[in-house]
């Protein structure tokens, strides 16, 4: 098992930390101490984040990488690397495991976005279906008899529209849902759904793409995604991002969020993230959500 010890800060961190919660950011600090005993916490053997890779062959890498998801794609529906479990180590996975109740009864904030894969529409890589062979290919390997069902919740398809929705609840919204429905039952759990997208991504056919929200709750609009996303975020700061940074502070230091109600399997509520406010919907996707029902 490879981890890069100290890039431990960021959306993805958090996110493989709630889906596996043997890697947590704080475990990863602890482990590199007994990693890398007396030796110096940046040595860039310890933490490749500290290194100079400019001399490594960068497109021989990124090709291969992309190689080794295309050969997983084409036998597995989930990708070439990532959560590992059914070993001693991990032997449930997250989401059986919140059935189970064998997790840690951690508060939670969990969400998606609202057009997660409308950025990868355009690469259309292999693991995340948003093509019509895609889709059929996906589920021929995972659930043929579920095809039919499922896609009629998606009235437009095979439109582009809806190719995107069945995508985004692949890889995002389905586990999602079925997640929030276990764990709620174990741990307060809060569930969003961001919709918030700036002009140029509506003028893109973007919308709330995948990873989106992150300049809003880190603040970052001065990095380069977030000068692409919010040009003028470092000067006039979107009343998205002054809403999320609050509500999450809120949630991590204080007693609880009294104006987002808690999710559960009966009401499914989730707040829904929108450009000027935010409102609290009961189950706002029932029909892509029951269509998903049993598949993860």
């Amino acid at each position: 098992m490879v981890i890069s010890l100290f890039e431990v800060i960021g959306e993805s961190a958090r996110t493989r930390s709630r889906k596996g919660p043997l890697v947590t950011v704080q475990g990863l600090k602890d482990w590199a101490v007994l990693y890398v005993g007396d030796a110096d916490l940046r040595h860039p053997l310890a933490s490749p984040i500290y290194a100079d890779l400019k001399g490594l062959p960068q497109r021989v890498l990124r090709r291969a990488a992309g190689e080794i998801q295309r050969r997983s794609a084409a036998t597995s529906p989930t990708l070439a690397y990532g959560l590992t479990y059914g070993v001693d180590l991990l032997p449930l996975h997250p989401i059986e495991a919140a059935r189970a109740g064998a997790v840690n009864p951690v508060p939670l904030i969990v969400g998606t976005n609202s057009h997660e894969a409308s950025m990868f529409a355009f690469s259309k890589p292999p693991m995340l279906p948003t093509t019509v062979a895609g889709i059929d290919d996906y589920f021929d390997r995972v659930a043929p008899d579920a095809r039919e069902a499922v896609l009629a919740a998606y009235p437009d398809y095979p439109r582009r529209r809806a190719l995107i929705a069945v995508g985004s609840d692949v890889m995002f919204g389905a586990p999602t849902w079925s997640f929030a429905d276990a764990y709620s039952a174990q741990a307060p759990t809060h569930v969003y759904r961001f919709d918030h997208a700036a002009w140029h991504l509506r003028a893109l056919g973007l919308g709330a793409t995948h990873g989106s929200e992150i300049v809003h709750i880190q603040h970052s609009y001065g990095s380069y995604i977030g000068r692409k996303l919010h040009p003028l975020g470092r000067r006039v700061l979107p009343s998205v991002g002054r809403r999320m940074q609050r509500t999450w502070l809120d949630f991590a230091t204080g007693p609880g969020l009294d104006d987002w109600p808690r999710y559960d399997s009966a009401r499914r509520a989730t707040r829904v993230i929108g450009s000027s406010r935010d409102v609290s919907v009961d189950d706002p996707d029932a029909v892509r959500r029951a269509a998903w029902a049993g598949l993860y």
